[in-house]
């Protein structure tokens, strides 16, 4: 056994990031995350210890890595299982069809090429623009050393749609105009004012700390770019 691959789509509180677990009296039950990835890997711990790499792909909605302290649980548990490569993703209410092209690529260039999944995944996301379109996308790489990861958050970045990945709205929340904004890009800077009479509200944009720009997928106008956390 080379590889060992885990796919979990499970529903999480939409508050605490926890998944749940089951019923009691008729109500969903959720847990921490380390609990949970317990009661789901631990039956599976000395396949994991034996097999040179392993995959734990979560199709979960956004709360498990948007809340603080399930995202710290997470980063903890991939750790002490040993997993090689987790990939979580962070739309609130995550839509798993939008992953069908980063799954199919990582099939591709990982388990059949055998690519390492650190040098894989730029050309994975070149290949999901619509899935950039409703999420980012976390990846937790496990360290020589056992008990610590490092952890890349990827998103994707339009000059109009998603400046340096930035929600940037169509409707301005001040006046309700739409279609409202005109731009000005300077020094990698995006500044958005709305066009409305006798309105000045605006956004600015910069690039993230530790962000790099990925070429798979660039287009002029848009591409994805890889954050160091």
């Amino acid at each position: 056994m080379e590889r060992v691959v885990f796919g979990i789509s499970n529903p999480t509180d939409n508050s605490s990031g926890d998944p749940y677990v089951g019923y009691e009296r008729k109500t969903y039950v959720a847990t921490p995350v380390h609990d949970f990835l317990a009661i789901i890997l631990g039956p599976w711990q000395g396949l994991i210890n034996k097999a040179p790499e392993s995959f734990l792909w979560l199709f979960s909605c956004g709360a498990l890595v948007n809340n603080p302290a399930s995202f710290a649980n997470l980063h903890v548990s991939v750790a002490h299982h040993g997993i090689s490569a987790a990939i979580a993703f962070n739309a609130v209410r995550f839509q798993p069809s939008f992953s069908a092209h980063l799954l199919l690529a990582f099939c591709e260039l990982v388990l059949i090429q055998r690519v390492s999944v650190q040098q894989a995944f730029p050309d994975m996301l070149g290949q999901s623009y619509k899935l950039g379109r409703h999420s980012d996308v976390f990846l937790f790489l496990k360290k020589h050393d056992l008990n610590s990861v490092d952890i890349f958050r990827y998103c994707w970045t339009h000059s109009h749609l998603r400046p340096w990945g930035n929600f940037l709205p169509l409707q301005c929340p001040d006046c309700g105009l739409v279609d409202a904004w005109t731009s000005v890009n300077h020094k990698k800077e995006y500044s958005f004012e709305c066009k409305g009479e006798n309105c000045r509200k605006g956004f600015v944009f910069s690039p993230p700390a530790n962000s790099r720009m990925l070429i798979p997928g660039k287009t002029r106008i848009s591409s994805w770019i890889e954050i160091r956390l």
